[in-house]
């Protein structure tokens, strides 16, 4: 792990507000790439849970800047942060990165009744962005 910040690293790209406000919260940086065809990972370590729909669309944004097939941001949160109330986003997350390495943006949905904890898999459009082409 890094102790340089995101921001230090990927000096291009300069986000304000929230987006800005989410990539200096991380407390540790790995990152990862590959030169062809161009992809970015980045591992960020946080002390709290992050919106994933609001790193997905920093992921979009840094992709475009960089010219990259895919930018990823994997992160990384404390143990203690998890429960069974936060399996449905957990599935979630892995159905959006199956979705992005098949490059099959339609094959999943999931439907949690908020209820008893339960999620239903259709064969529709996922309810959330796939980057990457």
């Amino acid at each position: 792990m890094t102790d340089r910040k995101f921001l230090e690293i990927f000096k291009r790209y300069t986000p304000t507000g929230e987006r800005r406000a989410v990539l200096e919260s991380a407390t540790g940086l790995d990152v990862r790439y590959c030169r062809d065809p161009f992809r970015i990972e980045a591992d960020l370590y946080f002390a709290r849970r992050q919106d994933n729909r609001l790193l997905y669309a920093i992921e979009d944004e840094l992709c475009k800047l960089y010219e990259a097939r895919s930018f990823r941001i994997f992160p990384k949160y404390p143990k203690s942060l998890f429960s069974l109330s936060v399996m449905p986003e957990i599935i979630a997350e892995v159905f959006h990165i199956a979705a992005e390495k098949i490059h099959s943006p339609q094959q999943h949905q999931i439907q949690h009744d908020g209820h008893n904890g339960k999620c239903v898999l259709f064969h529709e459009k996922p309810p959330f962005p796939v980057s990457g082409g």
